[in-house]
């Protein structure tokens, strides 16, 4: 039965498990977790399933939002049952492989505002995200930190494709921290599904498009 497949759900940067909390919702007949990454709190429970989730891998359908995708391959071998990348990248940073990147001056910018004014990066952020957000949450600098380095240096691209065959990209062309060229460059040959909004922010902006697409998956794998 494809309800018995199982749903895992890790999110992006600056964000937490509750991110996922939208399209969990309008997924309820589908068994689902999260994997936290400890940027926002004193979350020290970030792989507190990870035995379970090990054990039973091949049930999963993963689905990571921007540098949750990059946590999965990086942390997971590569038996998910089918990967779903939001949002996301096989890259970030840029080098002369990938030059349609994100400055890394960029990146020590945001590293060392953390450290000198942490609310107004994080506010800052989020507007570029494309969300309001009215109350700044409690953040961990270490794991934010932590995380940038991860941005700086993350780099799946040869992984790609030896799950191209299970992964789909939804992705926008005008989403404003990961661009149309990064997308293409980090998926090549893979089914892209792109959506027409302008935020950073699909799973939710777009929560019932993403809910569907899902949905969709899990019936024809």
């Amino acid at each position: 039965m494809k309800n018995n497949y199982r749903l895992l759900f890790v999110h992006g940067w600056g964000y937490s498990s509750s991110f996922w909390q939208k399209l969990q919702n309008n997924l309820k007949e589908y068994h689902s977790e999260t994997i936290d990454l400890g940027f926002i709190g004193k979350n020290t429970d970030k792989n507190c399933n990870l035995k379970s989730i090990l054990n039973l891998q091949e049930k999963y359908i993963a689905v990571g939002h921007s540098l949750g995708f990059l946590y999965l391959l990086k942390n997971f071998s590569f038996r998910f049952k089918y990967y779903v990348a939001i949002n996301s990248f096989a890259r970030f940073s840029r080098d002369p492989t990938f030059p349609k990147g994100v400055a890394l001056r960029v990146l020590d910018r945001m590293s060392r505002g953390l450290s000198t004014d942490l609310n107004l990066i994080m506010k800052q952020f989020y507007q570029q995200c494309g969300q309001v957000v009215n109350f700044l949450p409690s953040f961990n600098i270490e794991e934010l930190q932590k995380g940038l380095e991860f941005l700086k240096f993350g780099d799946v691209r040869s992984i790609i494709p030896q799950i191209r065959n299970k992964l789909t990209v939804i992705a926008s062309k005008k989403d404003p921290v990961v661009n149309e060229t990064m997308t293409i460059q980090s998926f090549q040959e893979c089914n892209y599904l792109w959506l027409d909004d302008d935020t950073h922010i699909l799973p939710l902006s777009k929560t019932n498009a993403c809910a569907e697409i899902i949905r969709e998956l899990i019936n024809n794998v």
